[in-house]
């Protein structure tokens, strides 16, 4: 199974399991207007039960989205491949999954961390 996250639509964060042969078996959508870091953790928790065996993330890493939620699906994605020791592979807004699911199933150990992609800076303080 492959577990792939979307954190960059701007209301909502999915979440997706595809199988070995890049077959949709699973979703979950929640709706968010912010806090999507905390939201995507629990919303993550809840769904692992259904995750059984997860050998590859996919993330989308930008660059359309907001800035904070585009980084918390990457450090999330990140955190749990290197927890779970399986590859992940971050992909464009707007890409599609399934040549990802395919470069995953060609790595078998976490090797690098997926860099998120940003549109523009972050507007702190303006």
């Amino acid at each position: 199974m492959f577990l792939y996250l979307d954190t960059t639509s701007g209301n909502e964060i999915n979440l997706f399991l595809y199988d070995q042969v890049g077959r949709q078996v699973d979703s979950r959508t929640q709706a968010i207007d912010r806090d999507e870091s905390e939201k995507l953790l629990v919303m993550i928790k809840n769904f692992l039960p259904q995750a059984k065996n997860i050998q590859g993330i996919v993330v989308v890493k930008g660059p359309r989205g907001r800035f904070s939620a585009i980084r918390s699906g990457v450090v999330a994605a990140n955190l749990l491949a290197f927890a779970w020791d399986v590859p992940v592979v971050g992909i464009e807004s707007g890409e599609n999954v399934k040549s990802a699911l395919k470069h995953l199933g060609e790595i078998k150990n976490f090797g690098e961390a997926v860099l998120p992609i940003y549109e523009k800076g972050p507007n702190i303080g303006e």
